[in-house]
């Protein structure tokens, strides 16, 4: 049928596919009704796209379809990686486009995906359509979106959310009320367009007449052609069927009258469409159930099993169909319309249809159908008792968490739970589904993975699903229930476990550490691990990382504990452990201890490990860690950088209260010394919405940061109780000691408010435990907090030994904040020649470090001192924000601005837009001027 009274809409495509072509890469819909002429203008636009050379990739969502994960995804990708030689084939998937190859593989990696393994597919898939744009122009077009597959839906909006600087347009058709699977994805999907969505119109009265001509003859009447637009009320599809209708009762135009017209309207289409299909024989009907069960991708071969005709039969009935305008001509056999379907589908009755699928689940397993296709048709049976159906719906749910589709794979789990499983199979489908929902944000998720590890078999197959669990529970804060489970699960394993065993129990000792009635078991059990002679193993290793911390809680010298944390991540740790809790044992170790430079070597190496999976979990740590370094160090623009990072990643589905809390916690402290008072409030809302915050070791990084943001807005009752609060949760362990606190805000805080007794204790308390801690950063902030709660030359005397402790440790901010209160204290102590140099240093140390509160006080102190200081202005390096400065220094590393937005997660017009920024900021003009202007303020 000819294209009639579609230009405004031609006109719209055209221009979407030339500003794709010219990197203006943008979504388009076209919303319409149920033969309102959708497909017809996706086709048109195909034909526009390759008139313009631009490369089109189609798929079409369908009812049964939508239970097959990433189907909308694999029907856009998967032909142009078929037809691609292997050398192309591994160029569209390098880089971070490699996370999506488990999605194309032929079978499913071995082992248990990750939670966040969603996030790694999508991100992924973005990468390979990135990658495919760069080589030519990319039109996606996509029918029936109201019938995509949850993955494919995601995928489609995380794309439209990143399409700035691509050369790929996304069309997708839409049917109003149709998206009854995940209505809010749709609804994000239609906000992402730019231009008003398409809305094709019924077809005029005029243009209704034009096409009956055409298919009748001219002697099809005005009154024929009135009577045809009344009864389809111009919708395209009803009318193609109508006609056809006439066509095949082979009456005359002048023979046909009204009242037949009528009689043949919308309201009919179905009957009629089944009574033609009746025409072609006998077999006929069976073959239409048998295409409409198999859905959008039903081969000759399928058909004629399921139908129970032979080949030839099947080849004949399928050319039958499309001279019937029925079926659209070729393979895979589809039907010209989902009304078309749908028609056939629902003529169906249920026994017909759950029998069908049943028939159509053994056809493709016996020809080695992937078990995905086979299961779609298995979730539309009942239970039968089947343990191959069980196998089936097992090994399709491995493939959809390993290809990042967590939500199809519970789907698949929970029709397993109804065969139901028998022996083994019932915990492994427990366990599976435990991770489907965790990784989807469903919160039966954890306690399945619970039912799974107590219904597991003792040994090796609890102690799997019991770490499974545990890397749910302590990213959660649930860290008794963690050490518990890790004890238990440990103890069963027998001498052939050895290395498993100790593993567990490493990690039971690390988690008990974390709740004060079960520390003195934890810290016990690593004493006695650590007497003994630690292997050379994985497991000897995290003994080691976790030894490391617990070192220090013991009264160590700092150096003591940095040796350990050496050996363990020297010898390999975060590339044998990465993904257990231990790991950052080690890493929190050598920041605490200031062995910066090794500190900072492992805290990249964690982030690009974390980055190289897209693992969000992993990224959550290492850059609050890299944060934390960074923060110490004195740089507070990357410290911002890193937390921020952190904390926008930390939105994971079943994560958001203990990782996201961490990261808030330091990101808040950033910002307050950069004077964001406003901004760490918002972080603090978007972490925690309530005043109690349970006492919970992620939790309580969060505690502390709130009241130091209290202190900073003046509410100091408030400030100090959140504080008090605080170091009364990590001082209720007897006998435990945890040398790297500092109590620099509260002491000064309490002293303020004039409770100099007890300020003055527990700054002594600070200092001793300073010096056995034995590093130069310990002790000069120590010391700068007896400073603080001293007067006259008491204070001047320790806040001078502060400074001399301090210029040389590598923590400017430190530094820069004991010159400015030694400043401080020698104004107030009537020499303001002595006080002006030591605030004017601090000032301008302040600046350096991107510390915008300190600058501001020491300006203020100057001033009052007698002096005139320019307040320094934001140049050079010190004017680049935290994302262009995180950008260009990863420039300077010679990263390309691909690897710099895959290793972000952020699109390559970003990167650009962050780098020009930069060049002008730092008044360069290449790339090669970077790692110098970085440099040198």
């Amino acid at each position: 049928m000819v294209l009639l009274e579609r230009e405004r809409e031609r006109d719209q495509l055209a221009a979407v596919v030339e500003e794709a072509r010219a990197g203006d890469g943008q979504v388009l819909i076209v919303d319409g009704s149920a033969g309102v002429g959708k497909p017809r203008l996706l086709e048109e636009a195909r034909v526009l796209a390759d008139a313009m050379g631009v490369m089109v990739l189609s798929a079409r969502g369908g009812e049964l379809e939508r239970d097959f994960s990433f189907g909308i995804v694999r029907g856009l990708l998967e032909p142009v990686l078929a037809r691609a030689s292997p050398r192309e084939r591994g160029g569209l998937l390098s880089g971070a486009a490699r996370l999506a190859k488990p999605l194309f593989a032929g079978a499913p990696e071995q082992g248990v995906a990750s939670p966040d393994a969603a996030h790694a597919t999508l991100h992924g898939l973005y990468w390979l359509v990135a990658n495919l744009s760069q080589k030519r122009p990319l039109l996606l077009a996509v029918d029936d979106v109201h019938w995509a597959d949850d993955p494919s839906l995601r995928f489609l909006l995380h794309l439209a959310r990143r399409l700035e600087g691509l050369s790929v347009a996304v069309l997708v058709a839409i049917r109003p009320g149709e998206t009854r699977s995940q209505p809010e994805l749709a609804r994000q999907l239609v906000l992402e367009a730019r231009r008003p969505a398409l809305r094709p119109r019924p077809l005029s009265s005029s243009a209704v007449g034009e096409l009956v001509r055409g298919e009748l003859g001219d002697d099809a009447g005005p009154e024929l052609c009135a009577a045809c637009h009344t009864a389809t009320a111009g919708n395209p599809f009803f009318l193609s069927e109508l006609v056809a209708e006439l066509r095949t009762e082979g009456t005359p135009p002048l023979a046909i009258s009204a009242e037949a017209i009528g009689e043949l309207g919308p309201q009919r289409i179905a009957a009629s469409l089944l009574m033609r299909v009746g025409r072609l024989g006998a077999a006929a009907p069976r073959f239409a159930r048998a295409v409409a069960t198999l859905g959008t991708e039903a081969s000759i071969g399928d058909a004629a099993a399921l139908a129970r005709v032979t080949t030839s039969e099947a080849r004949s009935l399928a050319a039958d169909f499309a001279d019937a305008a029925v079926f659209q001509c070729g393979e895979p056999i589809r039907f010209v319309h989902p009304i078309a379907r749908t028609a056939i589908a629902e003529e169906m009755p249920e026994a017909v249809r759950a029998e069908l699928h049943r028939r159509a689940a053994r056809i493709l397993a016996a020809r080695g159908a992937r078990p995905a296709s086979v299961a779609v048709h298995l979730l539309a049976t009942g239970p039968t008792g089947d343990q191959d159906v069980v196998a089936v719906l097992v090994a399709a749910a491995r493939a959809a968490l390993t290809g990042g589709a967590p939500g199809v794979a519970a789907r698949y789990l929970r029709r397993a739970q109804a065969e139901p499983p028998l022996g083994n199979a019932q915990f492994e489908v427990l366990h599976l589904l435990g991770l489907a929902e965790v990784g989807s944000g469903d919160p039966a998720g954890v306690e399945h993975l619970r039912q799974a590890a107590d219904a597991a078999p003792a040994g090796r197959s609890r102690a799997e699903v019991t770490r499974s669990l545990v890397q749910i529970l302590m990213p959660q804060g649930l860290f008794p229930e963690a050490f518990q489970r890790l004890e238990a699960a440990a103890s069963e394993l027998d001498d052939s476990e050895r290395e498993l065993r100790l593993q567990m129990e490493v990690e039971a000792a690390s988690a008990s550490r974390h709740t004060p009635t079960t520390y003195a078991w934890g810290a016990g059990r690593l004493r006695a691990l650590a007497t003994a002679d630690i292997e050379d193993t994985p497991a000897g290793r995290m003994l080691l990382a976790s030894f490391s911390y617990q070192r220090g809680f013991d009264g160590g010298s700092a150096r003591e504990v940095a040796d350990v944390a050496r050996r363990a991540l020297e010898g390999g740790l975060l590339t044998e452990a990465g993904t257990s809790p231990v790991v950052w044992d080690a890493l929190f170790a050598l920041i605490m201890t200031h062995e910066v430079d090794l500190a900072d070597r492992y805290c990249a190496a964690a982030l690009d490990a974390a980055r190289a999976k897209a693992s969000l979990v992993g990224v959550v740590a290492a850059s609050s860690f890299s944060a934390l370094l960074d923060y110490r160090r004195g740089r507070l623009p990357q410290a911002e950088s890193e937390a921020r990072g952190a904390f926008e990643a930390a939105a994971i589905p079943g994560y958001e209260t203990g990782m996201q809390s961490f990261a808030a916690g330091w990101l808040i402290e950033v910002l307050i010394d950069r004077s964001q008072l406003a901004e760490a409030e918002a972080v603090l809302a978007a972490a925690w919405d309530s005043e109690e915050i349970p006492d919970a070791t992620l939790l309580n990084y969060l505690l502390r940061a709130r009241g130091l943001l209290r202190l900073a807005r003046g509410e100091t009752d408030r400030g100090i109780t959140d504080l008090e609060l605080f170091e009364a949760r990590v001082d209720q362990v007897p006998g435990r000691k945890v040398p790297w606190r500092t109590r620099v805000d509260l002491a000064p805080a309490l002293a303020r408010r004039g409770d100099l007794q007890q300020a003055r204790r527990l700054a002594q308390d600070d200092l001793e435990l300073a010096q056995l801690w034995d590093t130069r950063l310990a002790i000069g902030m120590a010391l700068r907090t007896r400073g603080l709660v001293e007067n006259g030359t008491d204070a001047i005397g320790l806040l001078t030994q502060a400074v001399a402790t301090l210029k040389d440790a590598d923590a400017r901010l430190e530094y820069a904040k004991a010159l400015v209160d030694l400043g401080s204290a020698l104004r107030r102590a009537g020499q303001p020649n002595n006080a002006r140099e030591r605030l004017a240093a601090g000032m301008n140390l302040a600046h350096a470090c991107g510390a915008t509160a300190l600058t501001d006080r020491a300006h203020d102190e100057l001033l009052i001192a007698g002096a005139r200081p320019r307040r320094p202005a934001l140049t050079g390096v010190d004017s680049l924000t935290p994302s262009e400065r995180r950008v260009a220094e990863m420039a300077a590393r010679e990263m390309t601005n691909k690897q710099i937005a895959q290793a972000l997660f952020v699109t390559l017009r970003t990167v650009e837009m962050h780098l020009s920024n930069a060049y002008a900021k730092l008044e360069i003009r290449s790339r090669r001027q970077l790692p110098e202007a970085l440099t040198n303020p």
